[in-house]
């Protein structure tokens, strides 16, 4: 298939109306700048912290079999954006 420049063609909706190119093309920039800050963030947070906790690095040297693990949680962690707010909408039971 060969690559078009016509992002009109986009069957995009927003409440039953097509998205204009221009937003499109708007919608893209966020998305890749989001995209750059979050990972650059993530990596050296997760670099940090590893280089001020030494055995937690050491343990990752000596067991390759914790970097998933050890990836998951630094995700948690250490987020580039912490406390990200959620509001119940309707009454809800957590954990019982």
């Amino acid at each position: 298939m060969a690559p078009t420049s016509d992002i009109g063609a986009l069957a995009a909706q927003v409440d039953g109306r097509p998205l204009a190119p221009d937003e499109v093309v708007d919608i893209c920039y966020v998305l890749l700048l989001a995209g750059l800050d979050t990972v650059t963030d993530t990596l050296t947070l997760s670099r940090t912290y590893l280089a001020r906790n030494p055995e937690h690095r050491a343990q990752l040297v000596n067991d390759a079999g914790l970097i998933p693990t050890a990836i998951d949680e630094l995700l948690r962690w250490e987020s580039p954006i912490p406390g990200v707010p959620r509001i119940a909408v309707a009454p809800t039971e957590v954990g019982g």
